[in-house]
């Protein structure tokens, strides 16, 4: 049976976009490897159905955590066979396309997201490592044998500046998880995800002080955990505002869907949050909750297109407030709302997308023997 190995730096615990194509791969006859990071909050006792390699590094964030995930990575692929190397995001590709140059193995590169464009690196202060991490991206994409990501508009931007084709595979929930015919009388909006630079969480605890009648419930954890505590703490302790920190996904759909509003308000900070399509947008819908998000283009498409929800169209705090009233109190919207997210639940599922996977990975890699 053909191996593969999957490299990811993201957190192996809540990425599901990795357990997902892992488990299309194995359905495709692969022995699949995964191989990440053993981090300072990682759970020793977690398990996958697939093997499962977490390095130990000394360093956690930064240029020496990067470039140790690599030195680690390389000598892993030189000293393990492969068929196929999975690099995921560009943080993994140095230590892929080095080694592929050494062993042969096919590689494929799966962007979930435009990474030197990320929030974090935007601005002056930054560009050294732009322009470093767009050189590694210049000197591996064109060597690699196929090439995925999550929306049309990364696609699109990674054409243009390498000439190298992407197919788009987005990141939808399985099916398995289910539709929630959504019927929650909370006024509760929910974010989950990152706490981190660009997501609107700092407008969005601002429009609480204007939203009395309502709760907010923050599910993650990020660089600004401290920052956003500090910001809300009288309303944490009030009551209005709940700060869930870092949950499994088993558990937090159960808590999704005791929300009314999910929200995704990234700002306009680089062209990776413009293109983005995030995770939690897919499990609000799943969760048959209604959404509010951004003007950016893929957002807003995904919401005008089946008609799930709102696009915020103010960005200050007292029209954020009364575009959520609006949303929580206006009940033949929300019913709109609901039959069309079922609908939009039946066709943004990863057994549809993943038939996508199949024709790109059967065209351009080879069936395991």
């Amino acid at each position: 049976m053909s191996r593969v190995v999957i490299l990811v730096t993201n957190d192996i615990e809540a990425d599901q976009r990795v357990a997902k194509v892992a488990g299309s791969m194995a359905v495709l006859g692969y022995d699949i490897s995964i191989v990440g990071v053993m981090r300072s909050y990682s759970s020793r006792s977690f398990r996958m159905t697939h093997k499962l390699v977490r390095f130990h590094l000394l360093f956690q964030r930064g240029p020496l955590f990067y470039l140790s995930f690599n030195i680690r990575a390389f000598f892993h692929l030189l000293f393990h066979s492969y068929a196929v190397v999975v690099a995921c995001d560009t943080d993994t590709l140095l230590a892929a396309r080095l080694a592929k140059l050494v062993k042969g193995f096919k590689l494929v590169f799966d962007a979930h997201e435009l990474f030197p464009d990320v929030p974090e690196l935007v601005g002056d202060d930054h560009r050294l490592t732009r322009a470093i991490w767009k050189m590694v991206e210049r000197s591996c994409i064109p060597g690699v044998d196929t090439a995925i990501t999550v929306s049309e508009g990364v696609a699109k931007e990674y054409a243009r500046r390498y000439g190298k084709s992407f197919s788009v595979v987005r990141n939808v929930p399985l099916s398995i998880s289910g539709f929630n015919a959504n019927q929650s009388n909370q006024n509760v909006i929910i974010y989950q995800g990152a706490i981190n630079t660009g997501r609107g969480l700092e407008l969005l605890c601002e429009a609480m002080h204007f939203l009395p009648e309502a709760e907010l419930w923050i599910v993650g954890t990020g660089y600004l955990d401290n920052t956003i505590a500090r910001l809300v703490q009288p309303l944490v302790d009030s009551g209005q505002i709940k700060l869930l920190g870092r949950i499994a996904p088993e558990i937090l759909r159960g808590i999704t869907t005791q929300a009314s509003v999910g929200v995704s308000l990234e700002e306009d900070l680089g062209l990776s949050y413009r293109y983005c399509l995030p995770n939690k947008l897919f499990d609000y819908i799943f969760a048959g909750i209604p959404v509010l998000v951004s003007d950016l283009p893929e957002m807003r498409k995904l919401v005008e297109g089946y008609s799930i929800g709102v696009v915020l169209m103010e960005r200050t705090p007292q029209a954020l407030a009364n575009t959520i009233r609006g949303m929580l109190s206006d009940l033949s919207r929300r019913k709109q709302w609901q039959q069309n997210l079922a609908i939009a639940a039946i066709e943004l599922c990863w057994e549809k997308e993943q038939e996508k996977f199949f024709r790109v990975w059967k065209h351009d890699i080879s069936s395991p023997q």
